[in-house]
């Protein structure tokens, strides 16, 4: 991602200074070794690791399950008990969204 990019996604997730703000997921293993190796280069940048479901491509386990995804700024303003925050996964259908 270009600086910029990085710049717009982390003001668009900010909450808090002390809660991160989400920036990209699925990093691959060169993007996390360059974290890893040049940290310094990058103050305030970190990475963290997410359970991520994988269904056979050939199974319809999603169309029963559901499916996650990023909650959206009107769901968090929607209902500000949930305590949603920027860039927060969230069940989008079925059993996922109970």
């Amino acid at each position: 991602m270009d600086p910029a990019a990085v710049q717009k996604k982390a003001k668009a997730n900010f909450a808090s200074e002390f809660i991160p703000s989400p920036i990209k997921r699925g990093l691959g293993i060169e993007e996390v070794s360059i974290l890893e190796e040049q940290g310094d280069a990058y103050p305030g940048i970190t990475y963290s690791v997410e359970s991520v479901r994988r269904y056979p491509v050939d199974a319809s386990v999603e169309s029963f399950i559901g499916y996650i995804g990023e909650v959206s700024p009107e769901e968090i303003s929607a209902d500000p008990d949930k305590g949603y925050r920027p860039g927060m996964l969230v069940g989008r259908r079925d059993r996922e969204s109970l």
